[in-house]
């Protein structure tokens, strides 16, 4: 007696159960062996063919979520550097990263700002001990 699994694909999300697979003993005519092994063959592709597209579905439900994002913020910057390059007002993304100056190499304690107690008080302020 052999037991068929049936599966079939389920939406994104959904868990698909299997019956498990049962090892059928060999009959003795070898006819009907080769049409049991078959049979299995054709089993284990299907369910081979099953799993494959229940990945694709998966992976493509995550890059659906994932790339739209990325490829927005991508255009931005890009959009962004190209008018920077034509418009002198506006500051290139380079220019208005404060860490800007880190990513290229360069100290960032030479592009830091002074403590505010080594910035002059305002006039007329009487000055402040910290």
């Amino acid at each position: 007696m052999s037991v068929v699994a049936f599966a079939t694909i389920a939406p994104a999300g959904e868990r698909v159960d299997r019956a498990p697979l049962q090892r059928v003993a060999a009959p003795a005519d070898p006819a009907a062996a080769n049409e049991a092994r078959e049979a299995r063959l054709a089993e284990v592709r299907a369910d081979a063919k099953i799993r494959a597209e229940l990945r694709r579905r998966q992976m493509r439900s995550v890059l659906l979520v994932v790339l739209p994002p990325i490829l927005g913020i991508a255009l931005f910057v890009s959009l962004w550097a190209f008018v920077s390059t034509v418009s002198p007002q506006l500051p290139s993304p380079a220019k208005t990263d404060p860490n800007h100056a880190s990513i290229v190499g360069r100290s960032s304690a030479a592009t830091a700002a002074p403590p505010p107690s080594a910035l002059p008080a305002p006039s007329g302020a009487p000055p402040c001990d910290p």
